[in-house]
């Protein structure tokens, strides 16, 4: 998969109630990358293969020099699932993880090499999302995926960090003029959630989401 990701105002959203939907730690396997391209990495885009769209950049402000690792946490239902990855470095040279297999109960590491190089990404574009929490909730949970998908997918706030209460969070998701539909889904210490359904165009360059107290029923 080496298509567009995309994004635009959230049309509608819906709500709920802390408890109604729990996460324990056995439902999730946790993914380690490693970056073996000798150069440094400024985007790092996911999606489930069962999508036909990118997902959202899991680097953030956080370039991933030469010979460092990120490990994150990943949700799928099922014992098992597979992931794409797109990594493109600061030439904006592409390399291309297709159909990674991810089992429960299983750790797994990916070593991002030249041997997955796929040459460059030319008309990269992007909109950048921007996440403040504004609740009094501790957020442990931050996922972002394609509505197609059965998957949540990778956890945008890495194995070791949280979103707590007046923090913001930004990534980018690369763009198309085509619309496609998205669904956040943020997941609180007290299991308390929030989950949004999002359209995505190239139109809006930005957006801003926040998670509010009312938003927690």
């Amino acid at each position: 998969m080496f298509g567009f990701r995309i994004f635009c105002y959230f049309c509608c959203f819906s709500i709920v109630a802390p408890g109604a939907w729990a996460l324990s730690s056995q439902e999730l396997s946790k993914v380690t990358i490693s970056n073996e391209t000798g150069k440094t990495l400024k985007y790092l885009f996911t999606s489930p293969s069962d999508s036909n769209i990118w997902g959202p950049d899991l680097l953030g402000a956080r370039a991933l020099k030469y010979g460092g690792v990120g490990s994150y946490y990943i949700h799928y239902p099922g014992n098992k699932a597979r992931f794409d990855l797109l990594a493109l470095d600061t030439l904006n040279d592409a390399y291309l993880v297709q159909a990674l297999l991810v089992i429960e109960g299983q750790d797994t590491v990916v070593k991002i090499g030249r041997i997955q190089y796929i040459g460059p990404y030319r008309n990269l574009k992007i909109s950048h999302v921007y996440v403040t929490n504004v609740s009094k909730h501790s957020f442990s949970y931050l996922f972002f995926s394609p509505e197609e998908s059965a998957s949540w997918g990778f956890d945008i706030l890495t194995d070791t960090s949280t979103l707590e209460p007046g923090e913001s969070i930004s990534f980018s998701v690369p763009v198309g003029k085509k619309s496609q539909r998205y669904e956040i889904l943020a997941l609180s210490r007290e299991q308390a959630i929030v989950q949004r359904q999002v359209v995505l165009s190239e139109d809006v360059p930005q957006i801003y989401i926040d998670f509010t107290i009312s938003d927690l029923h």
